[in-house]
């Protein structure tokens, strides 16, 4: 194989610059631009012989799936067009990319998971929101979604840096669309008649670990108020995420039969704090961990057998193990 296919250090060392750039793209909080939205929406309808949609603007999925819209569309066109930008990002590059990476350094700019990682928060907030509503209802017309943001993140640092570094052959036309519809559109209900666009958050909180993360506020917020409150990448209940941790009671913990919740909440209160609040015994120590046990209320559960134990290490408060049939709870917390 000739010399120039094999990935140099310098080209290597671009990995993580084009990795960082598409991070930003995907969890931009910049306004679209509904006219380029449009034009582009018509020109993909275009190509699958379609007449060209009544494109609707709203600002959050929430305002879009509460509107009243989806009442009056057609049938859905997700899959057509699903098909149709897999068959753009495909057909891009001018050649196979063929390179000898020994090291696999390139897979790195596939691995990204923030616009899976939304997605994901943005579902089972909607979930919890509209559980009043039909749910085969609601699933379908989350099934008919189409995010954009999820092909710039497994797939737009990849191709730009086959473009843009390794200089291969493309479709310039071809990399503008996918650019474009990845820019200047959030979420997608597409149908024959209509197509539903939902405006980007105005919002992305993240800590130093580029987890969603916020404390007293939602770390995911739309235009119209719509959010999700999130720790560290797990999801929060309002109760928790309205008030910063150092507001947080230790009567939740018995409360929450969420294990990943309550790891949460006692990560976060503290030992010191659950100790002056909550009837306690301490129990001594075990492999460097304080165990106290504190009595669990039955009416905090379902069940005698939703009792739990959670066993938190000191150094990295991430491990738990649950316990079934037991009336009360050995917990182990950070006293550092």
């Amino acid at each position: 194989m000739p010399k120039a296919n094999i990935l140099t250090l310098e080209q290597a060392a671009l990995i993580p610059v084009y990795q960082a750039k598409w991070r930003e793209i995907t969890l931009s909080t910049e306004p679209i631009d509904p006219a380029v939205a449009t034009k582009l929406l018509q020109e993909l309808y275009a190509k699958l012989n379609l007449s060209p949609p009544e494109v609707l603007f709203f600002d959050s999925p929430y305002a879009a799936l509460t509107s009243g819209i989806f009442n009056q569309v057609g049938d859905s066109i997700r899959y057509q067009l699903e098909n149709l930008l897999e068959n753009l990002l495909w057909s891009l590059l001018g050649r196979e990319p063929l390179l000898q990476d020994p090291d696999d350094r390139l897979w790195q700019l596939t691995e990204s998971q923030y616009a899976s990682n939304l997605g994901f928060l943005l579902q089972s907030q909607l979930e919890d929101e509209l559980r009043d509503y039909p749910q085969n209802w609601l699933w379908s017309h989350l099934d008919n979604c189409l995010q954009p943001q999820l092909w710039q993140d497994w797939h737009g640092s990849w191709f730009d840096f086959f473009i843009s570094v390794l200089h291969y052959p493309h479709d310039a036309r071809k990399w503008e669309i996918l650019q474009t519809l990845g820019q200047h559109s959030g979420w997608l209900f597409p149908y024959h008649d209509r197509c539903i666009v939902c405006r980007r958050p105005t919002k992305l909180l993240r800590d130093d670990g580029n987890q969603f993360h916020a404390e007293g506020e939602p770390a995911i917020q739309f235009a119209d108020g719509f959010g999700v409150y999130v720790y560290r990448g797990t999801r929060l209940p309002q109760k928790y995420g309205a008030l910063p941790p150092t507001q947080w009671r230790s009567q939740w913990i018995l409360e929450e039969t969420n294990p990943e919740l309550k790891r949460i909440l006692i990560q976060e209160i503290g030992y010191s704090k659950i100790c002056q609040e909550l009837p306690v015994t301490e129990l001594g120590t075990w492999q460097n961990k304080k165990l106290i046990h504190l009595q669990a209320s039955q009416t905090s559960y379902s069940s005698q057998e939703e009792a739990r134990i959670l066993w938190i290490e000191l150094s990295i408060c991430e491990e738990h193990l649950l316990h079934e049939g037991s009336d009360r709870e050995i917990v182990a917390l950070d006293t550092s």
